[in-house]
């Protein structure tokens, strides 16, 4: 793991602890950060299928290289367009969170 650069975790609620541990710190994504990854993309609740394949194609499509320093701005990038896009539409563009440096 000492080469863990990014985990883009879209599935369901990946960066959710629960209603029931909601004073807990832990889910999936923060696991993922424990174990080395330096920058983890994951959401707060369910994305409908096609937002999510085009959020994670823009998401790759803008990041600048092999290393991921730029995550947190790309995906940043990424959910401005998209609020923009949809400004009505927060369970679109505010699921998806960005954790690491």
């Amino acid at each position: 793991m000492d080469q863990a650069e990014l985990a883009y975790l879209s599935a369901c609620s990946t960066a959710f602890s629960g209603i029931f541990h909601a004073n807990e710190s832990i889910h999936l994504a923060s696991v993922f950060q424990m174990v080395g990854f330096r920058h983890v993309v994951g959401s707060l609740w369910p994305l409908d299928d096609a937002t999510a394949a085009a959020v994670a194609r823009e998401f790759y499509r803008g990041l600048p290289g092999p290393d991921a320093d730029d995550a947190a701005r790309v995906l940043h990038r990424v959910m401005r367009d998209l609020r923009r896009t949809h400004p009505d539409r927060p369970d679109l563009w505010a699921a998806l969170v960005h954790h690491g440096p």
